[in-house]
């Protein structure tokens, strides 16, 4: 029974550490994070979630397919600003406006609606804190506000798993 248990959360479920500063002071570098994996649509996929998506292609964005993605295995945690609806024209229902909450973050600013196949899970909660000092550089351009979601730091590399 219990392996059964722990396949299904497997399957469901997914740990990832953050690397980087690109959602300071929400996330830090070193932090373990507990993700619901989702195909980019349904429960969580909210303004204001933390989503695991696919790292954009630096020449193409996000233009990338799901086998794509996942052939490249590149993830990068972001919070959910804008979810598109059905009648958004030129955008497919439930893409996302993705953000970093560090100002300097390479997100949905400099690559637009991030689309929902490329969203492979939500955030639900921290597991461990990470031990990173925070870089003098990340501290002087951090931004004020505090995201009332989760309160810790990531990116600027993948999350591993």
């Amino acid at each position: 029974m219990n392996l059964l248990l722990a396949a299904i959360l497997r399957r469901r479920h997914l740990i990832v550490t953050v690397e980087g500063w690109s959602m300071y002071p929400a996330l830090s570098d070193g932090d373990r994070l507990l993700v619901r994996r989702c195909d980019g649509t349904g429960p969580g996929v909210v303004p204001g979630a933390v989503l695991l998506v696919a790292r954009p292609d630096g020449q193409r964005g996000w233009s990338l397919t799901a086998e794509e993605a996942r052939r490249r295995g590149s993830w990068i945690l972001k919070r959910a600003h804008t979810v598109a609806g059905a009648s958004e024209p030129g955008l497919a229902a439930g893409s996302v406006y993705v953000v970093g909450d560090h100002p300097r973050s390479e997100d949905s600013k400099q690559h637009g609606f991030c689309p929902p196949h490329l969203v492979a899970g939500v955030v639900l909660r921290r597991v461990s804190a990470g031990t990173a000092t925070v870089p003098a550089s990340v501290l002087a351009t951090a931004t004020a506000r505090v995201p009332t979601m989760i309160s810790a730091t990531t990116e600027d590399r993948k999350p591993s798993r």
